[in-house]
């Protein structure tokens, strides 16, 4: 038995789209992510490896928000992180 289930084209969408942002994760950059990128590489210039914290301290978020950036530009090639899950520390690539 053989079961044929059509889809809309509406469904499938544009190519374009589906292979928007695949070349750097990073989905949709607003100017005030950009400048917190900015201000994240630039901040971590001296090529040292630094903590969640001191970045939280710096930008005045909240840690969730800290850690997503921050993996946005690990994705991103930007930095380079130490891998553990517990006091996980960043460095410009």
């Amino acid at each position: 038995m053989r079961i044929r289930i059509p889809i809309h084209p509406a469904f499938l969408g544009d190519e374009s789209e589906k292979t928007k942002g695949t070349g750097d994760n990073i989905k949709s950059i607003t100017p005030k992510t950009e400048e917190q990128y900015a201000t994240i590489l630039n901040f971590m210039a001296d090529r040292q490896w630094h903590k969640t914290s001191e970045i939280k301290a710096l930008l005045s978020l909240k840690e969730t928000r800290t850690k997503q950036l921050m993996k946005e530009l690990v994705s991103a090639n930007k930095l380079v992180d130490n891998g553990k899950n517990k006091g996980r520390m960043y460095k410009l690539k």
